[in-house]
């Protein structure tokens, strides 16, 4: 018997929600690492980290 069922990714399973912010955005801790990230609102945690590493090298002509 195969399991054909799509694995999804589930924030939930790698990142703990810490707190909300005063703009609706909320702070993420990933569990392997403890790294902190701030998404804003409706963002998820990957996107938030993808947003500062492309901020962080120079390349933020598409971040917002």
């Amino acid at each position: 018997m195969t399991d054909t069922k799509k694995k999804q990714w589930d924030p939930f399973k790698e990142w703990d929600v810490i707190t909300g912010t005063m703009d609706g955005g909320v702070i993420w801790r990933r569990y392997g690492d403890g790294l902190l990230v701030v998404a804003r609102p409706g963002e998820m945690p990957e996107q938030a980290l993808a947003r500062h590493l492309l901020r962080e090298s120079g390349n933020d002509r598409k971040i917002n």
